[in-house]
């Protein structure tokens, strides 16, 4: 029986006729709704505030009225400032705000933006491939939090970007990333499993503060089904597969503590935790 090899672009066309999947900026980065209220549920528990880095400039898809409407929903109290609409033409239409204005809603005193390129008139303009450039956080000065949503998988070299955050973050700042695990084909360089984050930042002596595996959707008004994610939940699928056709995603936040570090030797936990059970031979 010949195998039948059809042109990937055929089959792609296809598939996004039948789902119906909407046509992106190829570039585009977004904090849709149900991001937003984690970020702010986020904050609001662990009393985040001060000075955010937001790594990349990120689409806001929501009005100033729909992020206070969300913002409230939450429990959160949008603080008093001025809106600037996006720059972009097809989100200035939509009256969509500005990254930085979501941000200052939520009460931050000062939104700093970071990316590679200047294309999109970021503050920071830094390769996070490579070790911070010296006197960068001299400029900067530290963060109290970072907000990496769809910026990591984009970034080849992942675990110097992770001891970039550290640095970046204040003694007490907190890591918040948004990022895919399944179902992404070539949208960047990777999917993440939570085991990464987990692992990595439980091993660098960080709290854990929130951590979900959620399913989203290619429409940005639907709802994330959000599940949270625990330690060794996701055997079952870790060999078998059975997440089927959905899109998910990780979300994960984390905060620096007294000892805490970015270089730890990290082993899986799935690993770890059959070594420290496991029957030893004589």
């Amino acid at each position: 029986m010949r195998v039948v090899v059809r042109a990937l672009a055929e089959w792609t066309s296809a598939a996004c006729h039948q789902h119906r999947i909407e046509k992106f900026a190829p570039t585009s980065m977004g904090l849709a709704r149900s991001a937003i209220q984690l970020i702010a549920e986020t904050i609001r528990d662990h009393r985040i505030s001060g000075r955010v880095l937001i790594i990349g400039k990120q689409d806001v898809w929501g009005t100033e009225i729909e992020v206070i409407r969300w913002l409230r929903e939450c429990g959160l109290t949008p603080a008093a400032c001025a809106t600037r609409i996006s720059l972009k033409p097809d989100f200035q239409r939509l009256n969509f705000i500005q990254d930085t204005s979501l941000f200052e809603l939520m009460g931050f005193r000062e939104a700093v933006t970071l990316d590679y390129s200047d294309y999109e008139g970021a503050d920071v303009i830094c390769d996070l491939n490579h070790p911070l450039p010296e006197g960068l956080l001299a400029k900067t000065g530290p963060f109290d939090l970072i907000i990496d949503s769809g910026c990591l998988e984009h970034i080849f070299n992942v675990p110097q970007v992770l001891r970039n955050y550290y640095h970046l973050a204040g003694d007490s700042g907190a890591v918040i990333c948004i990022v895919p695990s399944s179902n992404l084909v070539d949208h960047g360089f990777y999917n993440f499993s939570p085991t990464l984050f987990q692992d990595y930042y439980s091993a660098n002596h960080w709290q854990v503060l929130r951590h979900y595996l959620f399913q989203n959707f290619p429409n940005c008004n639907r709802r994330w089904k959000i599940y949270e994610y625990k330690p060794g939940a996701l055997t079952a699928f870790a060999f078998a597969g059975g997440l089927g056709r959905a899109i998910w995603g990780i979300y994960f936040a984390a905060q620096k503590q007294p000892g805490a570090t970015c270089d730890a030797q990290v082993q899986q936990g799935m690993f770890l935790r059959a070594w420290n059970t496991a029957d030893r031979h004589p």
